[in-house]
């Protein structure tokens, strides 16, 4: 009609959105987001904006106000990443979006003139109760005091389930080629225990729970579940890791449950098929190392399976990793390394000093569901590709 109004709309990208930075988003009242989604079919896909704290209303192409969404704080840690450089930005504003297949949508963000919400002071303060995040299909059970990770509960039943991360030190101690270096993982012993890690806020708006931890002064991770998702988002930043003493590290993360898989494991083939592994004392590589000759490359994914009672935990992952389950009804990816040597084969410094000239700092997703053997497959697929093809956002401001 004659009263309607065409957005005429330029797209800028913002290329520091793994770091929660976009100027345009966070010093613009009235935002539009372009959404390309890449997938060869549509997708519900929550859309993250950095913004500044306030009251926001969403609308969609065709006017209609989206109503799954919420305004989360972000994290002390990535608000710490030397490369924001002051970035205005303190809050994520998360809303489901509805994107077709190899196409885009674009999606109208107002910021309305109140400047606080009183809901969400009211959902971030602390409290000091038994702390349950839901999902779909689950609700998770987190310590109250530590905000580790205990327990899942599913269609009734409670589960183990503890998440951490712990660190290898790599070897040094033999002739060059046999150090962990490039192309080489070469541990000196079993995974070693950080501290008591912390529990530093946690965070519920509009169906959205987000838990931010930390495990020690370089390692920090936000835990976040939807209550209409089955799975659980660790959105983790690792460095940069201390070296004065120039002892090399290999960081990993290990997701461990109470199902019994007989030392079994299933590891992706270059994203595509599964590979059928099992744990063996015998295989050995950097010169006897059993650690090393049990560990694969991981492209997509990574899981275990309770074959008695049906379950399944598997472990997607945004980039390829090394991994492993060396322990019952656990898996483990690493996550970030420094080292001082190239090892075999090796021309690539392991030990770059990043922008800030500490080392390297790394940022990164991890999705994990806790199923039946026989509805995991539906999942891997599509969660997958949403994780690796995630959606490209462009922005620009509107009147």
């Amino acid at each position: 009609s004659k009263d309607e109004k065409k957005a005429v709309l330029s797209e800028v990208f913002c290329d520091s959105l793994n770091i929660t930075d976009c100027s345009l988003t966070e010093t613009n009242d009235r935002i539009a987001v372009t959404v390309y989604n890449p997938i060869a079919r549509p997708v519900s896909q929550y859309i993250r904006v950095p913004v500044v704290d306030g009251k926001y209303t969403v609308v969609d192409a065709n006017g209609t106000e989206v109503k799954t969404k919420a305004l989360l704080p972000v994290s002390d840690a990535v608000r710490q990443l030397p490369e924001r450089k002051g970035s205005p930005g303190t809050h994520e504003l998360i809303f489901n979006g509805q994107l077709p297949g190899l196409g885009f949508t674009t999606f109208f963000v107002e910021k309305q003139k109140s400047d606080k919400s009183p809901l969400m002071a009211a959902l971030t303060r602390t409290r000091r109760a038994p702390i349950e995040m839901k999902g779909k299909s689950f609700t998770l059970q987190v310590d109250e005091t530590t905000g580790a990770i205990q327990s899942i509960t599913l269609n009734g039943t409670k589960h183990t389930l503890k998440q951490s991360f712990k660190w290898y030190k790599a070897w040094d101690k033999g002739p060059r080629l046999s150090d962990s270096g490039s192309y080489d993982f070469c541990p000196d012993g079993n995974a070693r225990d950080y501290g008591q890690q912390k529990l530093v806020s946690r965070h519920t708006d509009g169906g959205v729970h987000e838990l931010n931890q930390e495990f020690a002064n370089f390692i920090h991770q936000t835990v976040r579940t939807y209550e209409d998702q089955d799975y659980i988002e660790f959105d983790w930043t690792v460095g940069a890791i201390p070296f004065e003493d120039k002892v090399g590290k290999e960081i990993i993360t290990r997701f461990e449950s109470d199902l019994k898989t007989n030392g079994e494991y299933y590891t992706d083939s270059n994203g595509r098929q599964s590979i059928h592994r099992k744990y063996d004392p015998k295989s050995t590589a950097c010169f006897g190392k059993v650690i090393s000759g049990n560990w694969f490359p991981i492209y997509k994914q990574i899981s275990v399976q309770d074959k008695q009672h049906g379950l399944q935990m598997t472990v997607l992952n945004d980039r390829t990793q090394g991994g492993s389950s060396l322990l019952e009804g656990a898996v483990e990816l690493m996550v970030h390394r420094r080292l001082d040597h190239f090892g075999a084969g090796g021309s690539f410094n392991i030990d770059e000093l990043g922008v800030d000239g500490k080392g390297l700092e790394v940022r990164g997703k991890h999705y994990l569901f806790f199923q039946p053997i026989t509805e995991s497959p539906q999942l891997v697929r599509p969660l997958s590709e949403q994780l690796f093809m995630g959606p490209i956002e462009t922005f620009d401001k509107y009147t």
